[in-house]
């Protein structure tokens, strides 16, 4: 082989690896074409509590097994509906599926990086064309929840101190997922190639530089869920991380001890500002009025409530979906081909330890926002409210004198039910 035929095949392989390298950017948030993905979907049942659950509408029980639900969230993919325990396509047709060609769809799922609209009914790929459910990005289910008794409510349960009929501890819902730290090996998909600005643990902009090692992600902080119950969508956020979505908030209107409004600061963004100095994302950052407001915890009634059934026997149904959010901080390389688990429990009784809900009512000029929480409503305040003309927020108060501030921690043991506070604009 003569010298100038090598370099030829050299430079046609160069170019050949940079062309799959820029379509593989094209794909995703993440600066390659991988992402994590479900090892296992874990569901605790608290028995004994008046609760039965079915994927088909038809066989109900009090345990569900993970394979009963790889098969629902399979069946949603490729776009049956359950009918009577039955799979019917868009044809009305039954469809048959063996053990094997379900196994083999589901291996197929990998959370990719997507987006929603406001309201969590449209999902978006990276260049805005519609993500669709059948290409694995995200994944959906229904869960049919049955009552022993009538006016049954059921929530979400996330005590650590909820027990079953059987004396069995129910775990909590949530999402969790492996600690993984950037790499000073460049080699490595956890490697910085370039720098990023983030947050510390004291809500203030840091900046990594390129190779730095150590810096600690987990996939779990960058998950989404939502419950679509009669047509009302609820999306959770149950881990922070490094930060929300990446809007157009600044967060330098706000005080620092409000350091929430900061997760939605994208040039404080982890995701967003290392793929900015990257140059392989053109995104701009959302507009935080348009994001949707996500629930970041279940101690609300609002959060923790799923839904009611008014009769013995009656059925509810919930629809669940849940994605890797490419807006979010945490959305970044070093989570690339981690795992996740997915843990939902439900129960009947919202929280053992509470007896009532306090309610407040968060007053923003015209506008008032209510919020209840439980009785062991703790002292953060998980609520700031929005302003466009670019004052600067000075927090909550009791009168709207403004001559002394709300105090959170007094909320929690009151024999009071009801509080008003009043927001601060200087």
């Amino acid at each position: 082989m003569n010298k100038n035929l090598r370099k030829l095949i050299l430079l046609s392989l160069s170019l050949l690896f940079l062309l799959l390298t820029t379509v593989t950017f094209t794909f995703s948030w993440l600066s390659i074409n991988t992402s994590v993905f479900v090892t296992n979907i874990e569901l605790d049942i608290s028995q004994g509590d008046g609760i039965l659950l079915s994927v088909d509408n038809l066989s109900y029980t009090s345990e569900i097994s993970n394979k009963q639900i790889e098969h629902a969230i399979v069946a949603k993919k490729l776009g049956y509906q359950y009918v009577n325990g039955s799979l019917i396509d868009s044809e009305n047709k039954k469809v048959s599926l063996t053990d094997e060609e379900f196994d083999n769809e589901f291996k197929k799922i990998r959370f990719g990086t997507v987006t929603t609209d406001k309201e969590g009914r449209n999902f978006f790929n990276y260049d805005g064309s519609s993500a669709n459910l059948k290409d694995g990005k995200y994944i959906e289910f229904d869960l049919y929840f049955k009552a022993e008794n009538d006016d049954t409510s059921i929530y979400f349960n996330y005590s650590k101190a909820n027990y079953d009929s059987n004396g069995k501890l129910v775990k909590n819902t949530g999402i969790d997922g492996v600690n993984v730290y950037t790499s000073a090996d460049s080699t490595n998909n956890s490697y910085l190639e370039t720098n990023l600005t983030t947050l510390d643990s004291f809500g203030k902009p840091i900046i990594y530089e390129k190779g730095h090692e150590g810096l600690l992600f987990n996939g779990k902080n960058a998950m989404r869920f939502l419950t679509n119950v009669d047509d009302e969508i609820k999306i959770y956020e149950p881990n922070i991380g490094r930060g929300s979505y990446a809007t157009n908030l600044d967060s330098t209107t706000y005080e620092d001890m409000f350091l929430e409004a900061s997760y939605y600061d994208y040039k404080k963004n982890a995701s967003f500002t290392y793929l900015d100095n990257l140059k392989k994302d053109e995104k701009k950052p959302l507009n935080y009025q348009d994001t949707p407001k996500t629930f970041k915890n279940f101690k609300t009634y609002e959060a923790s409530h799923i839904g009611d059934i008014s009769k013995k026997d009656d059925t509810l149904k919930v629809t669940f979906v849940y994605w890797l959010e490419g807006y979010d901080a945490d959305c970044l390389d070093a989570i690339v081909g981690k795992s996740t688990t997915i843990s939902l429990a439900f129960t009947t009784k919202a929280v053992i330890l509470y007896e009532k809900l306090k309610t407040v009512n968060y007053h923003d000029g015209d506008e008032v926002k209510t919020i209840n929480y439980y009785d062991y409503f703790d002292v953060t305040n998980d609520y700031f409210p929005f302003s466009s003309d670019g004052k600067i927020f000075g927090g909550w108060y009791t009168s709207e004198e403004f001559n002394e501030k709300f105090d959170f921690s007094k909320v929690r043991g009151s024999l009071e039910t009801s509080f008003d506070c009043y927001a601060l604009w200087k």
